[in-house]
């Protein structure tokens, strides 16, 4: 990683006299306060691994548990992430640009070389300036290389700054044979939705577009070439500052990864900041240059999936004529050879199901659908996670719910083992965990259309995510409340002690649903890191790693988590030992099998 180093343009007022060629919805400046409510989203940003490069980092015949014990002080880039507090991002250049605050017109004309590369305000953004030296240092090295960018999906953000940015090959302006990184001048271009994908926070209720900002060296641009978004068909001009035939930059790849067959850029591109666009209505029903004309947005497949959830229960809804609903429950050992699965199918009659998700996460899109027992949130993946679960794990749509179902059903198991071994004072239902139920739902619409989703009762209330399954962990005022950041962390450090090492339920999400300052947790979502019972051997053939999630990071997700997690008073309490690096991958994962926790 060369260098996450701050800007240093200086704040420029709006010149009231000039005509701002800027459409007015990306000139105005976002309220930083709002923005910096965010902070949490950039930092779990800056350590989320994405299904895609956990499939390009541990192939096949790759071990997780070989790859942590031979190449521990290399974590960080062998896991694709590095983990940043506060502490790491350059507060001072944190800005928000536009009529209000940093703004100017035209290029920048400041005394700064940035290598000839003309520097537009990126009006309507918000800037995380991310740090790695300091600021004088930075002006000697980087003084003559230029702004660029490149829009991303946020969850993708760790593993480029860790890994460096990854070489497409034989797409456009390339051989078969040739590989590239693209970049481009104009933030506007970066941020269609192609490129900067729209994302909605639950948290914040708001709707969230992820560009990164970099410094690149001017000499080793390869190509200037036209826009690949068919704007010519349609008539669009991108930007009026750069125009659509050289808002395309292509750079040569600098290293090669033999393990992953990938070819990577170091050393010439150096990212500054991340650049977030926050909306409080969903970025395609605005005033953006890709969002003005119906029919480019059909073409980009812009107009579905929309996530919006305040939809109201109206005829647009989709009405199954037929709703099966099949319940598990689990027997046996959990982590052992006589772990089974049973099930019942009951059947629900009619149902309504939205036209539109209502949230977002980073494998699936969820949905209400509307019962004569309840209200349910049903859940179909996203074509990335589709692709992970046929190429990376070589199995089906039907078998990775299954995956989910055991992972839910084994994390109920961990809560009530967690519950029971709460000491005396705090055994109260206040502070017990428990996870939602998983069914799967089988849908017949009007049609005769069969659709299978995995589903849970839906949970109205304040959802926050305390943990993610690469290290991430909130320290938000919001997941503190109540000590709920607390509960989440001594859960997942409970159940690797009590499973001996062998697995480790993270990715903690939920609401607290008390009332009157009284704690009621439910968690969902939950994914299981398990140590390899079968060291040495492919991670398809693991019978653990066959069983559970799909993040299932292996042992290197679990020191992710150790890398974060600092032991509380309650950790202590209830007799759970420190856990360091060097004791997990020391430990011994050859327990007998069975010989931990019984399903309930």
């Amino acid at each position: 990683l060369k260098a996450l180093a701050p800007c240093t343009e200086p704040c420029h007022k709006l010149d009231n006299n000039r005509v701002n060629t800027q459409p007015t919805m990306a000139c105005d400046c976002q309220n930083l306060d709002v923005v910096l409510a965010h902070m949490p989203q950039v930092l779990k940003m800056l350590t989320e691994m994405s299904l895609q490069t956990t499939a390009m980092l541990l192939p096949e015949n790759a071990c997780a548990d070989e790859m942590l014990a031979d190449y521990n002080k290399q974590l960080e880039n062998l896991s694709a992430m590095v983990h940043l507090s506060p502490d790491h991002l350059n507060a001072k250049w944190n800005k928000a640009y536009g009529r209000g605050g940093t703004h100017w017109e035209g290029a920048l004309q400041d005394g700064r070389k940035r290598g000839g590369i003309p520097y537009f305000c990126p009006a309507g953004w918000t800037r995380f300036s991310l740090k790695i030296c300091p600021d004088a240092d930075f002006e000697k090295e980087f003084d003559d290389w230029g702004y660029l960018y490149h829009g991303t999906n946020s969850k993708h953000v760790g593993s480029i700054l860790t890994s460096g940015f990854r070489a497409s090959k034989g797409l456009c302006f390339c051989g078969p044979d040739d590989a590239a990184v693209y970049m481009s001048p104009s933030i506007e271009y970066s941020g269609h939705p192609r490129y900067g994908c729209i994302e909605y926070n639950p948290e914040t209720r708001k709707w969230m577009q992820c560009v990164l900002q970099c410094r690149v060296k001017p000499s080793a641009v390869w190509q200037k070439r036209q826009e690949t978004m068919h704007c010519a068909s349609f008539g669009l001009a991108c930007d009026p500052h750069v125009p659509n035939e050289q808002i395309e930059w292509l750079f040569k790849p600098t290293d090669f990864d033999a393990a992953s067959g990938c070819y990577f850029i170091k050393g010439v591109i150096a990212c500054t900041g991340i650049m977030l666009r926050l909306t409080d209505t969903h970025p395609c029903d605005l005033n953006y240059w890709w969002s003005k004309d119906p029919s480019y947005m059909k073409k980009w497949h812009l107009e579905f999936p929309v996530v919006d959830p305040a939809q109201p229960a109206e005829d647009a809804w989709v009405h199954m004529t037929n709703t099966e609903m099949e319940m598990f429950s689990c027997i046996g050992s959990c982590l052992g050879d006589s772990f089974q699965t049973e099930s019942t199918t009951v059947q629900l009659g009619r149902s309504k199901m939205a036209p539109r998700p209502f949230a977002k996460g980073g494998m699936r899109f969820a949905y209400y659908l509307l019962t004569d027992y309840g209200v349910y949130a049903v859940k179909e993946y996203n074509q990335e996670t589709l692709k992970h679960i046929v190429q990376g794990l070589g199995i089906n749509q039907q078998e990775a719910m299954m995956k989910e179902v055991r992972t839910y059903l084994v994390a109920q198991n961990f809560a009530v083992s967690f519950n029971e071994s709460l000491p005396n004072r705090y055994r109260h239902y206040h502070n017990y965990i428990k996870f939602l139920k998983p069914y799967i739902f089988r849908l017949r619409d009007s049609t005769g259309k069969w659709r299978t989703m995995f589903g849970e009762r839906f949970v109205e209330g304040n959802f926050i995510k305390w943990n993610n399954n690469a290290g991430y962990i909130n320290t938000a005022e919001s997941a503190k409340k109540l000590l709920m950041d607390e509960m989440a962390n001594l859960f997942g450090h409970y159940t690797l002690h009590t499973s001996r090492g062998r697995a480790m339920v993270v990715d903690i999400q939920g609401w607290n649903a008390g009332h009157e300052g009284r704690r009621d947790i439910i968690f969902t979502d939950p994914q299981i890191h398990t140590h390899s019972g079968a060291s040495g051997t492919s991670r398809r053939s693991d019978y653990l790693y066959r069983r559970f999630s799909l993040g299932n990071l292996g042992r290197v997700g679990m020191v992710r988590f150790f890398q974060s997690h600092r032991c509380s008073t309650y950790c202590k309490e209830m007799g759970l030992p420190e856990v360091t690096v060097p004791c997990l991958s020391a430990m011994d994962s050859r327990v007998g099998r069975g010989s931990v926790l019984q399903c309930a």
